[in-house]
């Protein structure tokens, strides 16, 4: 029997628009954690990894599975080359009985499926009253807490109110300590949304169209800090190109 090191990772990458380039950005996260081992002295045998991207966009996933894709390779020349192959999460074309888990990984991925439908509001009651056994834990308001943060700064579907009425339905009284961070959350997402309008704005300018591959990736940006160093690069760099290579490169 073959013996494996102490640890297998299990390496998760969300993405809600398809990436051709997937493999290629889970290599380098590959290589970060074993060139991490090296560091800390544990080099070999190195720790297995599979890696999984977790998926709920709206347009079909048209990225292969295995590294190999990214070639175009003639006979011979497969044997020097790396690959791999991820496991590929699609929650957008699975149906709500099909996702299974725990609670909290059952209601994660419902939101993440759900988070672009035009009928969010109507469906929050459901997948957040799935939280309602861990109600009286601590770590399960923790829980309930990232969920409406991330509610309050990934979606246009549902409002503040929204969020209050579905919290008062499901756990009365006890995440009321909890909603009046939301107003916050609601500013906060105006100043990122705003920030983001401006890089576009100023790409525009400059290209006249962006490209959805770059509004995408802004979007998944939720610092204004890095917003607004994105605002000014795009007034200097000398392409669209070079601007989503700017975006890749620092969000790594």
């Amino acid at each position: 029997m073959t013996e494996i090191s102490n640890y297998i990772y299990l390496l998760f990458e969300h993405k809600s628009y398809s990436e051709p380039l997937i493999a290629l950005h889970l290599l380098r996260y590959m290589i970060k954690i074993w060139e991490q081992g090296v560091k800390q002295g544990k080099a070999r045998p190195f720790s297995p990894i599979i890696p999984i991207v977790v998926y709920h966009g709206k347009s079909k996933w048209n990225a292969g599975p295995d590294f190999y894709e990214l070639f175009d390779l003639p006979d011979g020349l497969q044997a020097y080359m790396p690959n791999f192959r991820y496991l590929l999460c699609d929650l957008s074309h699975c149906s709500d009985e099909e996702i299974k888990g725990t609670v909290t990984l059952k209601a994660a991925f419902l939101l993440l499926k759900h988070i672009f439908s035009d009928d969010l509001s109507n469906r929050l009651p459901k997948i957040l009253s799935l939280l309602k056994s861990l109600s009286n834990k601590q770590s399960g308001l923790e829980y309930l807490e990232t969920i409406l943060k991330y509610l309050a700064s990934g979606t246009d579907k549902v409002g503040a109110e929204d969020l209050k009425k579905a919290v008062a339905e499901i756990f009365d009284d006890k995440g009321e300590h909890i909603m009046p961070t939301l107003a916050e959350q609601w500013t906060q997402q105006g100043i990122q949304q705003s920030a983001r309008e401006a890089v576009i704005d100023n790409l525009e300018v400059r290209f006249e169209v962006v490209p959805k591959s770059i509004v995408n990736k802004l979007n998944e940006i939720y610092d204004s800090s890095i917003l607004k160093i994105f605002r000014r690069k795009a007034v200097k760099v000398k392409s669209l190109e070079e601007f989503e290579q700017i975006i890749d490169l620092m969000m790594k």
